[in-house]
């Protein structure tokens, strides 16, 4: 007798191997979409932060009556943000955008929004 395996039994155990890998890849790639998702809102959140901690230092400044549009780029110089809390984990290139503050009228406070297009950031 001769021992080994048949043909048909190494095309069906590497198709198994095939179908484990595709699936692992796809839990794997999903993983991967769903943490850099949840680093890319962190950050906006921690931007959000470190506007609301600009705001209290100059409140002097802010507008009522007008959109107050404060930079990354500002934030950064001014040492209230480092370079790597930027990077967007999306595409791994720097943030770009700012934090605009409002005023609500209704709850007598400033609320803070992130926005990424810097075309939207001009004063």
């Amino acid at each position: 007798m001769k021992k080994g395996y048949t043909l048909v039994e190494v095309l069906a155990v590497l198709g198994l191997l095939g179908i484990i890998l595709l699936i692992t890849a796809a839990s794997y790639n999903a993983i991967v979409r769903k943490t850099r998702t949840d680093v890319y809102n962190r950050q906006v959140n921690r931007i959000i932060q470190v506007g609301k901690d600009w705001a209290l230092k100059n409140v002097n400044d802010l507008s009522k009556e007008n959109e107050n549009i404060v930079l990354l780029e500002e934030l950064l110089n001014q040492g209230y943000l480092d370079a790597k809390e930027v990077i967007n984990p999306k595409t791994e290139e720097a943030m770009q955008g700012c934090v605009i503050i409002t005023w609500n009228e209704s709850y007598q406070q400033y609320n803070y929004t992130y926005q990424s297009d810097n075309t939207l950031c001009e004063k």
